[in-house]
């Protein structure tokens, strides 16, 4: 069965064009606004609050993701590698010293 003759197919290139576009809709922080969230994140009450905070700082920081990605990988593992570079943004900021 040939996979590109599929329904379902999506090109790599085009995951990736979705991919860039998605994430364009986050604004980079700058050190001070990243500082000031991790100082909310360690005084917030819920783990809603919690969470939503950790979200931000993730989303605003893909794009570095997706440039490291662009260094060590080409078309055909880049979508790869950018999954694996979120999830270890995930396990770094569980891991991080935010003080």
């Amino acid at each position: 069965m040939d996979i590109k003759n599929t329904v379902n197919f999506i090109p790599k290139t085009e995951t990736v064009e979705k991919y860039i576009k998605e994430i364009n809709k986050y604004p980079v922080l700058s050190p001070g606004e990243e500082a000031d969230l991790f100082a909310k994140y360690d005084a917030a009450a819920t783990e809603q609050e919690k969470t939503e905070i950790r979200n931000k700082i993730i989303t605003s920081n893909l794009r570095l993701n997706l440039s490291l990605a662009n260094l060590y990988g080409n078309e055909d593992i880049l979508p790869d590698l950018i999954d694996v570079g979120t999830i270890g943004m995930f396990e770094a900021f569980d891991n991080y010293d935010h003080s």
